[in-house]
């Protein structure tokens, strides 16, 4: 298994601008909600963060899984062809091409559609311990060869904390994690301290590709 620890890319390519630049005109705004405003910094630093690894070409096939209000769906769909992913139908967003699929992430291979990439922002700790491993097999099956995963999620070195409905990530139950799967581990980047949690948790954001 191979994990590369490095910088965000430095430079992104103009697709990869203009979702950035579409995330810095609607950050915040009433009309394009995002959620868990109360930790801006955090969830900006995810968002970003994940439109900078996902890197895919234009029309690619991307699933937003545990989307949320769909604020990254809603980015994405401007030069991709995304699929929203929730257990609730809690899209907030404005019209977009977006297709939505109401359900647990772990019925989705039943619909018979194969991603490019997979994109759960702040998913991952609310996934129960012992589905984790269940939960990266998913990913895996859903994604088409040579697609990529990115994952951002609370992260703490070496202590577990309550988040009120799920656990954050340590270094130990993540690297488990990944001796489990077959997916590589091309990128892994923990956010600035500015996004850092009171209890001293901080984001992590992860690129695995399937091979």
């Amino acid at each position: 298994m191979r994990v590369v620890e490095t910088a965000d890319p430095s430079d992104p390519s103009p697709l990869t601008l203009n979702l950035l630049q579409r995330i810095e005109a609607t950050w915040g705004k009433p009309e394009c909600p995002t959620d868990w405003i109360k930790l801006p910094s955090q969830r900006r630093w995810e968002y970003e963060t994940a439109v900078r690894l996902l890197d895919m070409p234009s029309g690619s096939r991307v699933l937003d899984a545990g989307g949320g209000g769909g604020y990254l769906s809603y980015i994405l769909s401007d030069s991709h062809d995304v699929t929203f992913n929730d257990r609730h139908d809690c899209y907030k967003q404005p019209p977009a091409p977006v297709q939505k699929i109401i359900g647990s992430f772990f019925t989705l291979l039943a619909t018979g559609r194969l991603f490019n990439a997979i994109v759960c922002v702040s998913v991952l700790e609310h996934v129960p311990s012992q589905r984790r491993v269940e939960w990266f097999s998913k990913v895996q099956q859903l994604l088409l060869p040579g697609g990529v995963a990115i994952f951002t999620f609370e992260w703490h070195p070496t202590k577990v904390f309550n988040i009120g409905d799920g656990y954050t990530v340590t270094t130990q139950q993540l690297a488990e994690l990944y001796a489990a799967t077959q997916l590589c581990v091309t990128t892994q980047l923990v956010s600035p301290i500015i996004a850092q949690n009171s209890q001293g948790w901080r984001p992590l954001a992860v690129r695995l590709v399937k091979e």
